[in-house]
């Protein structure tokens, strides 16, 4: 008897299978590479057919013939991995991965229109076939025992490995939630801390209080109540790093150098919202490295170092921010490279650059425009580079910096909020107004006084401080809202932050408490006024 599933039913299954073989896609093209880079790793390779079949049999259940073809022609492909009677060329890995990328495609059509697009993939099942025939039988016989007896020894069977990861005991102990639920719980607890302030706000104007238990156990468990509904949305961050080796190993492929990608931390948690816009920053500068940072092979056995380069991505946690290190051991950026790109587009004089660090040199990259690259290759070259990473990273409430050796590699720093929902802040104030200084671009905190101590001088008709023998740049926070009354206070407050690897002083009149902030965006009334990243009720 023919089953017809309900539409609703329908629509449950195919977001199922969305969500589940997007994840499973996102695991095969890491455990390709990985595989690619040591054949041998058998039980890799039934993993990675496992999730195949998979894909293909939930297409033939679903009744999604054009990606049950495509999937049915990458399974005999890896089935001839498996029995080995077809070697692991870059050119079949290229292949299958080109193939994981059409499965991409119609998943994202199928997404849209909720049914599976026209068409055939014929030319690149093609492909697949003409490979599995032309090589099924150039391994040698002894070859093909090899792997038999690896599976014998391991024990690998069907068994061994399950049909998917969700049918693991782990997967049972988790459950899906959709994003908007989460985003619409996350904006209740904000709007309760936001009513927690306000009522601690009270209590301090009182000496005695009979609420004084009872608003100090709410404030614990509304702290409490944050960090677990936190949780829910941090996730690990080695799901932006997930597409990184395949990247990196197309790149070889394409630029013809020997290169490959280390991740670590990629268990440190970060909120999904912060995770989803730096994904893109993360790829960009993985590509610099790649074009920019290694040498040829030739090059690198002449510089005495190996002949694969490496990229080395690092995740911590660091006075509650998360820190992201990006370093390579290439070639580093090289300093007459960018004085003659600076020269050449008016950036700076000849007089100028005489004067300048070295640092001060190296952040030319950060110009818009700027690129040091010969050529416009697919790769980079367009000068649309490290300025808009630079400006994605600033937007988010993070900084970037840099460290560069000539001939040894770079190492870009990222540091970043945990949440971009509840941020602590610095209260200051300024003419009467209060603002906020996200505590994460907050370096110290400075009061001086026009009677004695260091006084605020000025240069070239700016004024700066003298921070530790330093000279400090000072912005007046009351001149650039345009609210200066031209009293001069006896005493103010310099406020000194980071951008960077640069610092500057922001001068205000007074420093309140810190608090946690709940940041609501900017009304569409005041989008021009682009000082403000956004507003919140303070208690």
């Amino acid at each position: 008897m023919a089953f017809c599933a309900p539409a609703a039913a329908m629509d449950d299954l195919l977001r199922e299978f969305l969500t589940e073989t997007n994840e499973n896609l996102a695991v095969l093209d890491t455990q390709l590479v990985e595989f690619e880079q040591n054949p041998n790793d058998v039980p890799r390779l039934y993993g990675i057919f496992r999730l195949v079949h998979t894909i293909k049999g939930t297409c033939g259940f679903l009744g999604l013939p054009r990606l049950e073809s495509l999937a049915h022609a990458l399974e005999n492909v890896l089935g001839k991995f498996r029995e080995g009677t077809l070697p692991v060329t870059p050119q079949a890995v290229s292949l299958i991965l080109e193939s994981f990328d059409g499965i991409k495609r119609l998943l994202a059509a199928l997404e849209q229109t909720q049914r599976e697009p026209g068409g055939d993939d014929e030319a690149l099942i093609q492909r697949l076939d003409v490979l599995v025939n032309v090589h099924s039988s150039s391994l040698s016989e002894e070859a093909r025992e090899g792997v038999r007896d690896v599976e014998r020894i391991e024990g690998l069977s069907d068994e061994t490995y399950p049909l998917s990861p969700a049918n693991s005991p782990v997967a049972g102990q988790s459950i899906r939630v959709n994003v908007e639920v989460l985003e619409n719980l996350m904006t209740t607890i904000g709007e309760l801390v936001l009513t927690r302030n306000q009522l601690l706000q009270l209590l301090r104007g009182q000496e005695e209080s009979i609420f004084v238990a009872p608003l100090n156990r709410l404030n614990q468990i509304a702290t409490q109540l944050q960090d677990n509904v936190m949780k829910t949305r941090l996730q690990p961050i080695g799901n932006a790093w997930a597409k990184l080796p395949r990247l990196v190993r197309d790149l070889s492929v394409e630029l013809g150098k020997k290169m490959e990608v280390q991740l670590l931390g990629a268990d440190t948690g970060l909120d999904r919202q912060v995770l989803e816009l730096i994904k893109d920053p993360l790829m960009h500068m993985v590509r610099n490295a790649a074009d920019h940072g290694f040498e040829m092979s030739e090059q690198r056995r002449a510089a005495g170092k190996p002949e694969t380069g490496t990229i080395t991505l690092n995740a911590f946690h660091r006075g509650g921010h998360i820190v992201i290190e990006v370093s390579d051991d290439g070639q580093g950026l090289v300093l007459d490279k960018i004085r003659a790109k600076a020269l050449e587009k008016g950036l700076a004089s000849a007089a100028d650059l005489e004067n300048m660090s070295t640092a001060q040199i190296q952040q030319f990259i950060f110009r818009p425009g700027f690129s040091t690259a010969a050529q416009i290759t697919g790769v980079s070259g367009r000068g649309v580079g490290m300025d808009v990473v630079k400006t994605n990273i600033e937007k988010i409430g993070g900084a970037i910096s840099f460290f560069s050796e000539e001939g040894k590699g770079t190492r870009f720093t990222l540091t970043l909020p945990l949440t971009l929902a509840i941020v602590p802040a610095l209260i200051v104030e300024s003419e009467g107004q209060r603002y906020a200084i996200p505590q994460i671009s907050v370096a110290e905190l400075v009061r001086v006084s026009s009677h004695h101590g260091q006084p605020i001088e000025e240069i070239g008709g700016a004024p700066v401080w003298r921070l530790r023998g330093r000279l400090l740049p000072l912005v007046y926070l009351n001149r650039v809202l345009q609210s200066d009354d031209g009293k001069n206070p006896d005493t103010v407050y310099i406020v000194v932050m980071q951008s960077g690897s640069s610092l500057f002083g922001v001068v205000v009149d007074k420093v309140h408490d810190t608090e946690e902030i709940v940041v609501k965006p900017i009304s569409t009334m005041l989008r021009q006024l682009n000082i403000y990243s956004g507003n919140t009720l303070l208690g």
